[in-house]
Order: structure tokens, then sequence, then C-alpha cells
């Protein structure tokens, strides 16, 4: 699959008028079938989680600060890019400017910080393209103990699939001036702040992230309008079954015994990961 379709739509999602629902279009165009969702399952607790979640219909989204990436959904910002923006004006090259520089940079700095503390009100769940991934079988599913969920992108509502969106892998976090200056056409902020929160560093790119957005608000005194636990906790979301259950190699025969009976009884799809010559199968 082509990637070139993803810088297209990252593009037209911070453009202004009906650009969005082109946006969608596009993205509709090239998403995967299929989306995975691993899970562990050797505690009793996340067990218990996945069995209700199916039985349910729901998937539970999380607060950035549960993501094992420290940098998740930041911004940054230095004074080198702050010199490069007035790069291009008399004053950028006269005496008066280093003391511009210092009395505007610890505003700047304050901008920063209130914008990386934006992404605080937004839960996520993240998704994959492949159910063969050593690392992600390692890293979320209990060294391949738990399981590994299907979802059937094509059957799903529309109004689901829309909100899920690829993440884009990048060299160097968003800096917040070439941002805020890169997108102060876009009257949409949910727009905005969903685009903040699917940039990754590159090092993630081997999980071929995808992510189910939910947006509450932009604004921060919308935050007592929310649930009192929805700051603090994880958001559980209406998002029907899965269409597989993927066994790890390594799952217990407890475990995997009551997987299967839960399958059969809402006739979903299960299989189990074997280790063979040719990877896993």
């Amino acid at each position: 699959m082509s990637e070139n379709w993803k810088e297209r739509f990252f593009k037209l999602l911070l453009m202004n008028g009906n650009k969005f629902e082109d946006a969608i279009r596009l993205k509709s165009k090239n998403m995967p079938t299929k989306l995975y969702r691993y899970r562990p399952i050797a505690k009793q607790e996340n067990f218990n989680w996945v069995v209700e979640s199916i039985r349910n219909e729901t998937i539970y989204c999380s607060r950035r600060t549960d993501l094992n990436d420290p940098f998740e959904m930041s911004t940054s910002l230095s004074s080198m890019d702050f010199e490069s923006y007035l790069a291009d004006y008399p004053l950028a090259k006269s005496a008066e400017f280093a003391p511009l520089q210092q009395a505007v940079m610890p505003e700047l700095e304050k901008q920063n910080s209130e914008w990386n503390d934006i992404p605080d009100m937004v839960k996520v769940a993240c998704f994959t393209e492949t159910s063969s991934n050593l690392p992600m079988w390692a890293h979320y599913a209990d060294n391949h103990a738990g399981i590994c969920l299907e979802y059937d992108i094509q059957h799903m509502h529309e109004n689901l699939a829309n909100i899920i969106f690829p993440v884009k892998y990048v060299e160097e976090l968003l800096d917040t001036v070439k941002f805020a200056m890169g997108c102060k056409a876009s009257k949409s902020s949910s727009n905005v702040l969903t685009y903040q929160c699917v940039q990754k560093l590159s090092g993630w790119s081997y999980e071929k992230e995808w992510r189910y957005v939910f947006v509450p608000s932009m604004k921060k005194e919308y935050h007592e309008k929310l649930p009192s636990n929805y700051l603090g906790g994880w958001e559980k979301i209406h998002f029907g079954r899965p269409s597989k259950i993927i066994l790890g190699s390594k799952i217990c025969q407890d475990k995997q015994s009551k997987l299967r009976d839960l399958a059969s009884e809402f006739s979903i799809n299960i299989a189990k990961m074997e280790v063979t010559p040719y990877g896993l199968r």
C-alpha cells in the first residue's frame, strides 16, 4: 500500500472548508479492511476486561499517560526555531533581536506547556495493520501468552471508522510555533488536536499503528462538563465485537478453553498462532 496518500490526508485534515470530508473519503479508500488489537490476559483482571469487552461489544480507550511512549502527543520548542521564524525580517539582523528573543521565549515556552496539556482530555484506542508482529506480541500480549483481536473495518459503522486515523511517524516532535503557523487556517480545533494526537516518532513505525481518537472538547474550561472520572481513567466505547480472536502461541490451556467457548457463543472466528520455520502462522 502506497504511503503517499497519508501525506495528502493529513494536509486535507488541517485545511479549511469542506476538506475534512475529502480527507475522510481519501482515508476510507486506503484504510485496511482489517485492524488488530493486541491484548494482555495473563492477569485475571485483564482477562476479565477482555471477556467483558467482547460480550458487551466495547473497547477501552486509554489516557496518554497510560501509553508506553513518554513523548506521546507532545510538541517541542527551541530557540533556534524561533530565530529561523524571523530570519527574513530585518529585525532579526539588528541588535534589538537578542533582547526581543529573551522577552518572547518565556511566553512561547508557556504556550508550548499549555499546548502539551490539551491532549490530556483525549482518549485513544490503538490498533495495527498486522496480527503477526513479533515485538507487539511480546510487548502488548504477554509475550505470546495473550491474544490479538481482529476487527472488520468494512462492516463497521462509518461513524466509528471515520475517527480511526493512521499514525504519522515523524523524525522530530511537532514544533509548537511551526505547527500553529501551519494550521492557522483551520477552523476546526478538533481536527488540529487529532493531528497532534496521531504523531509518533519514527522509532515506533514498526507498529504500523492506527488510532481511534476520542476528543470530547478542545477547551479546558469544558472539563467540568465531562464525567467526574473522565480525566483520571479509561473510557469505554461501544465498538462492536471482533471478527476473529487470535490466540497467542503460549496461551494457557484454561484461558484458551474459555475463549473458545466465548467465540462459539457469539459466532466469532478463532485461531491460534503457531511458531513455524517461516515465522508466526
